[in-house]
């Protein structure tokens, strides 16, 4: 009988991976068929990407398990993974001898000289709280045996082997988290895939030793045991440390940068930025051409190492001995110097074996480590204010100055509600170093500034010298961070839900930005204020999320208008206008959204901002009316000279009466040495001639041709202009003239419009 095979099939080595990455790396599949299939091809997802004489290339996006799977598969394949496993259906032997065969499908299976990566993949197509409590409970049954196949497929190697799920829009349960961490098994979601594939693409195979050191931390390298260097050791500052040469070979083995953009909630302070590709790249061209560093690389090592003494002479301040250097994985925590040690990690590997001087702090304190990281680099290069504000989270938690204690605890907050995939801000905030896009449109600097000055977590009293406390304030500063976590987690839930669309497409919805997030911010004091007022129950009396089911009844009509209100007027009410006021002027449309239905919510600011609004209103208005008639002027001039050059006029005005009508009024200015072109005496309606004009529409139709309601089946549509010339006699004849609230918003809209298809002409 023949005996089944351990692993099948079998994985792939290093020389035959390369089709199978340029295969995984598309976020499609592509195929070439026969013109004649294409409509049936188009109807079930695929497009066209091209067409030639006898087939057509048409592709299709992968469904959002297989991208995923593909995704984690090209990170190994770039870390330089030796075997990788080979398509979608990759089989590990897990039945007993003589038993009948059967294989668990592993998503992705890879190996190198030291581990074994062995990963389910789970995706959902949107975010949702999704059970895995069956899936784990299969992995976990199968773990002994899976690892009796690899090691029988690998004889005489014994790797540590991570146990992983990858996940992606998955929102884990605590009960499944904890029970994947009692297990050792390692869990990534969005946040960390986004950290390693940046990671990667920067480092390359250099980026591994850092994987590794994530995911097996604490665990031993055999390699690393009983290595030893000469060194001494002494204190700076009160603080133990040693200095010696080590290769990068060793270092890359041991160390470790907590980036901000991983932020492990146990590597607390997190402050390095990502590592920078383009200075990667000058650094290895300078050590391959045969550079050196004499400066130090900095490092904290997390546990006590080693030292054996050989020589202490009194009086001297430093020892001589032999240190051992750490033996596992994340154990040498890199301060300063991450580019210079990782530019070698994927350079020639005989450059691995250079020596590069290292001095290690002995368990310096986390606080000290990220204030020695800001010392010695806000000098050298300015450290960007989103990382100092994110580290004031960490270094200035338990602060007595009552300012530095509640902004500690709101950039905390916001750091935790960042990196928790159960809360609507779960990867919202731009980390320091990350590309980020659209999906990504929240700043630290701009909700923790908005969210101290809410007074929520309690405010500075008395000359800034005394903490009084706020809605959010619990028995401790720990306290206060779960109770407002709770509700903020609870309050922008209610937002999110009520238009998933809107909060997903962050800045461009108006609904996930810094100024709206930052008005909600401010809405929830007003309104527990009110509340409090009303009803007389204290805020500090009620858990954080029962205080915002206390407050449902004043949000339903803020609620009801995000899930209801059509795009057009939605954004016409809430998007930002240069000037507006920002996070203020968004506070006070949503009060006004809630005193719809509460009229007695009355809080300091809005009757007087209700009275701006409207005085501001008619300021905009006339000012508006001036640009866009200016607008229409230079842009129909800029078109006709483009047309028909010199004599844009003669040959580009075809109603003779215009020129007549404006040849007067040139005169009198040119007797006055104050003439003008022309075409600067045209009234608006004079333009609207020219431009609808049968031999110019041609030319302005993609500019002017903009349908109001109510010109459905028009060919040609220029009654804005019309209407705009009524708005322009409001602003020449103000007397017991006044512009409506539809005239308002019918000039925002047109000058949007306007400014949208007329920016590559001025």
């Amino acid at each position: 009988m023949t005996q089944p095979l351990d692993l099948t099939p079998a994985p792939m080595k290093r020389s035959e991976l390369t089709k199978e990455f340029n295969l995984r790396k598309k976020d499609y599949v592509e195929k070439r068929v026969s013109h004649s299939d294409i409509a049936e091809l188009i109807d079930t997802g695929w497009t066209v990407e091209r067409e030639g004489d006898k087939k057509t290339v048409v592709r299709k996006r992968k469904a959002i398990g297989d991208r995923l799977e593909d995704r984690f598969w090209c990170a190994l394949y770039k870390m330089g993974y030796e075997e990788i496993s080979p398509g979608h259906t990759f089989n590990i032997l897990v039945s007993k001898k003589n038993e009948a065969p059967l294989y668990k499908q592993v998503d992705v299976f890879a190996k190198d000289a030291e581990t074994v990566v062995v990963a389910e993949c789970k995706a959902c197509q949107t975010p949702k709280r999704r059970s895995l409590q069956k899936d784990l409970n299969e992995f976990i049954a199968l773990k002994g045996p899976m690892a009796n196949a690899i090691r029988k497929h690998y004889p005489g190697f014994k790797p540590k082997i991570l146990w992983m799920f990858v996940t992606e829009n998955v929102i884990w349960s605590k009960p499944d988290i904890e029970r994947a961490r009692q297990e050792n098994i390692q869990v990534m979601r969005e946040s960390e895939y986004r950290y390693f594939s940046q990671i990667v693409d920067h480092l390359g195979t250099g980026a591994r030793p850092q994987f590794l050191a994530e995911y097996l931390k604490g665990s031993s390298i055999a390699e690393m045991e009983g290595v030893t260097t000469p060194a001494i050791r002494g204190a700076l500052g009160g603080n133990r440390f040693y200095a010696f040469v080590a290769t990068p070979e060793q270092l890359l083995k041991i160390a470790f940068v907590n980036h901000r953009a991983l932020n492990d909630p146990e590597g607390a302070p997190a402050y390095q930025r990502l590592i920078q590709k383009t200075r990667l790249k000058q650094i290895a061209k300078f050590l391959v051409g045969g550079g050196y560093f004499p400066n130090s690389i900095l490092v904290n090592f997390k546990d006590k190492p080693r030292f054996d003494l050989l020589e202490n002479r009194d009086g001297w301040p430093v020892q001589f001995g032999t240190l051992y250097l750490p033996s596992k994985f994340k154990s040498a925590w890199i301060v300063d110097g991450q580019h210079r040690l990782y530019a070698y990690g994927d350079i020639d590997k005989k450059r691995s074996t250079d020596h590069l001087i290292v001095v290690a702090f002995e368990k310096l304190a986390d606080a000290a480590e990220a204030n020695l990281f800001v010392t010695i680099n806000h000098e050298q290069k300015r450290v960007p204010k989103n990382l100092l504000v994110e580290l004031e989270g960490e270094l200035k938690w338990g602060s007595t100055d009552p300012k530095e204690r509640i902004g500690a605890i709101a950039s905390r907050l916001w750091a935790l509600l960042n990196g928790d995939n159960g809360s609507p801000f779960y990867g919202k905030i731009a980390t320091p170093g990350l590309k980020q896009g659209s999906d990504v449109p929240l700043t630290m600097p701009e909700v923790k500034q908005a969210l101290v000055q809410s007074g929520l977590l309690g405010t500075a009293a008395v000359k800034g010298k005394h903490y009084a406390p706020g809605p959010f304030t619990g028995e401790d500063d720990k306290g206060t961070l779960d109770r407002a976590g709770d509700a903020l987690t609870a309050y922008f839930n209610l937002l999110a839900e009520a238009s998933p669309e809107r909060w997903s497409k962050g800045k461009p919805g108006y609904l996930c930005s810094n100024i709206s997030v930052g008005g909600h911010i401010r809405l929830l004091s007003a309104l527990i204020a009110h509340m409090q007022s009303e009803t007389k129950q204290d805020p500090h009396q009620m858990e954080g999320i029962e205080l915002i089911e206390q407050l449902e009844s004043y949000l339903t009509p803020v609620i009801d208008y995000i899930s209801t209100a059509p795009e057009e007027e939605y954004s016409k009410r809430f998007k930002p206008r240069f000037g507006s006021g920002g996070i203020p002027e968004h506070f006070y449309k949503l009060c006004d959204i809630v005193a719809t239905a509460a009229p007695s919510f009355s809080p300091a600011g809005l009757s007087d901002w209700r009275k701006k609004a409207t005085e501001d209103d008619m300021k905009y208005a006339d000012e508006a009316v001036k640009r866009l008639q200016t607008v229409v002027h230079d842009v129909t001039v800029t078109i006709l000279r483009k047309e028909y050059g010199d004599k844009y006029l003669t040959k580009g005005v075809p109603n003779g009466k215009i020129l007549e009508k404006a040849f007067p009024r040139q005169i009198e200015d040119a007797k006055k040495d104050e003439e003008k072109d022309l075409d600067v005496y045209f009234d608006l309606l004079d333009f609207k001639d020219i431009v609808e004009h049968k031999q110019n529409r041609g030319l302005f139709k993609d500019v002017f041709n903009i349908e109001m309601a109510g010109d459905k089946g028009l060919a040609f549509n220029l009654r804005w202009m019309e209407t705009l010339n009524n708005l322009r006699r409001v602003a020449a004849h103000p007397a017991g003239r006044q512009y409506k609230p539809e005239d308002v918003e019918f000039l925002r809209w047109i000058e949007g419009e306007l400014e949208t298809r007329t920016e590559s002409l001025l």
